[in-house]
């Protein structure tokens, strides 16, 4: 399915449909200047939070409420960490490794654009979330590659570390923390 929703988007596009412009306009906007790559790796993981929980969040809406924060550019569902969960089912080590490389490094990358901007400033918990988990990923995969099997305190450790990683900030979620899970389950070996 995901496969054919993405052919037709692109077919859209070739007849000039705008429906992706947004996406990559408000990150623009919402990067203020900055190199907009780091937000961009930021944004293609998270997603807003289901159902109803955004009006439930206690923020109040109305129609005047301006549609300018990280979680209204947000895209519904991340195909970046769907793909990445895929890696991680294949157990594709290299391409898991340059992801998980990129993803850590880039709370520092962003940290120039957090500092300036006051609409991106509820998402600092979430860049720096998203370095830890991140690096809780390369040490499960490292684990994994020497054949030396973490023990249960160390994934007990990381696996409270993923469950706070993984409720919502900000009206979003980082939708990495089951696949960085699985790796670290795999990284303690049989249980």
């Amino acid at each position: 399915m995901y496969g054919r929703l993405e052919l037709v988007s692109r077919q859209l596009e070739l007849l000039g449909l705008t429906h992706r412009l947004s996406y990559s306009t408000m990150l623009d906007e919402l990067a203020g200047g900055d190199s907009v790559e780091p937000l961009r790796t930021l944004a293609d993981i998270l997603e807003p939070v289901k159902g109803y929980a955004r009006v439930s969040s206690g923020k109040k809406y109305t129609q005047q409420t301006p549609l300018n924060r990280l979680v209204d550019a947000a895209e519904p569902e991340s195909m970046c960490a769907r793909e990445f969960a895929g890696l991680v089912d294949q157990m594709d080590r290299r391409q898991i490794r340059e992801w998980l490389m990129r993803w850590r490094e880039n709370d520092a990358a962003l940290e120039p654009a957090l500092a300036k901007s006051f609409l991106l400033a509820e998402v600092k918990p979430l860049s720096a979330d998203l370095s830890a988990v991140a690096a809780i990923g390369l040490e499960a995969l490292d684990a994994i590659e020497s054949g030396r099997p973490k023990p249960r305190a160390w994934l007990d450790q990381q696996r409270a570390i993923l469950e706070a990683a993984g409720k919502p900030r900000a009206e979003l979620l980082l939708m990495l923390v089951p696949s960085i899970e699985k790796l670290a389950t795999a990284a303690a070996g049989p249980i």
